[in-house]
């Protein structure tokens, strides 16, 4: 039995069709091989009957169609569990279509990056690897920003602008200033060698 059977393209490739102009998932048929006989007496289920029961209830629908946010979401993404030979793994829809065109799953630290911030479009022209830099540098605007523009904020105490960044996952404040052109321009200085790894 395979243990991480999530991680098996071919077996992947086998269980689900990924439409990847539109950016969905759908179930494929199973085989007999993918479930266990279960149950004794009358609540015996074979292989057979349960290869059956999942391709008329779940082949050709979509899969990994349930949306979920999480506390430090700033959008909603999709989500499913599946099962193969009794073993159950929740997935997100993002990475499992990554993986299936792509034929591998990003390694930790770097992830799947919606390019244009809706986690519920999975089509792979919006889909692509990313360093957890910049996966931070392409992040949401906070609510609570004023400016419009990422990492500047206007400090009405002090009536100046200050300049911030998220660098190796802390906040960094990058100075105030007395315009916003000038937090802008320290700002967009320090995105710049941060993609560049200078930092």
């Amino acid at each position: 039995m395979e243990h991480n059977w999530w991680e098996n393209l071919e077996l992947m490739r086998r269980l689900y069709r990924y439409d990847s102009e539109i950016g969905l998932i759908y179930a494929c048929d199973r085989l007999p091989e993918d479930f266990y006989d279960t149950g004794e007496g009358s609540s015996f289920v074979s292989a057979e009957g349960a290869a059956s029961k999942y391709n008329i209830e779940r082949s050709g629908r979509v899969a990994f169609n349930r949306r979920f946010r999480t506390k430090r979401s700033t959008c909603d993404y999709l989500t499913g569990s599946s099962s193969y030979l009794g073993v159950q793994k929740k997935l997100l829809a993002h990475r499992v279509a990554f993986f299936l065109y792509h034929g591998h799953y990003p390694v930790w630290p770097n992830s799947v990056d919606h390019i244009n911030h809706d986690g519920c479009d999975n089509r792979i022209e919006n889909l692509r690897e990313v360093t957890a830099k910049e996966q931070a540098m392409n992040t949401r605007l906070s609510k609570s920003n004023t400016s419009g523009v990422k990492g500047v904020s206007f400090l009405k105490d002090r009536n100046k602008w200050r300049a911030s960044a998220n660098i190796d996952g802390k906040k960094t404040n990058l100075g105030t200033f007395a315009t916003m052109n000038e937090a802008v321009a320290a700002r967009l200085k320090v995105e710049k060698r941060v993609l560049s790894h200078d930092l």
